[in-house]
């Protein structure tokens, strides 16, 4: 390899890392704290449970449609305005859902609140066994 395609490959490599975040889900029953993380160059989150099922997936922006009836949403029968501030993008806030593929079959669905700016946010994530969890970013 010539000297500066090492260079434009380390450079790529360095950015692609720095996009890595950690992320928490909190049992709001137990409080117990499942650690994942979420990267902002490829847009997607992976998240180890305790029992240690490990959840993958990409996420996009949030389609309200997404999470209607016929959409097979795991919030579909719920206010999404109860987990999310329904203001809006505004000051950095965006709003995004995911769907998580598990290690060993199961769904996991999350929607949340990112400010990228800020790199933080906030939202919930439901298992297809109905377990109910908090994001943290």
């Amino acid at each position: 390899m010539k000297p500066w395609s090492v260079a434009v490959l380390a450079a790529f490599l360095l950015v692609l890392t720095s996009c890595i975040y950690e992320a928490r889900l909190v049992d709001p029953d137990t409080r117990a704290a499942a650690r994942g993380s979420y990267n902002t160059w490829t847009r997607t989150i992976s998240v180890e449970l305790p029992d240690g099922e490990t959840f993958e997936g990409k996420y996009v922006p949030l389609d309200p449609d997404d999470l209607g009836e016929k959409s097979g949403s795991l919030f579909h029968r719920v206010d999404i305005s109860t987990y999310l501030d329904a203001t809006g993008q505004e000051n950095g806030w965006n709003d995004y859902r995911a769907v998580l593929k598990g290690s060993r079959g199961s769904t996991m669905e999350v929607i949340f609140r990112y400010n990228g700016p800020m790199n933080s946010g906030d939202g919930e994530a439901r298992t297809g066994k109905g377990k109910d969890y908090r994001l943290l970013m």
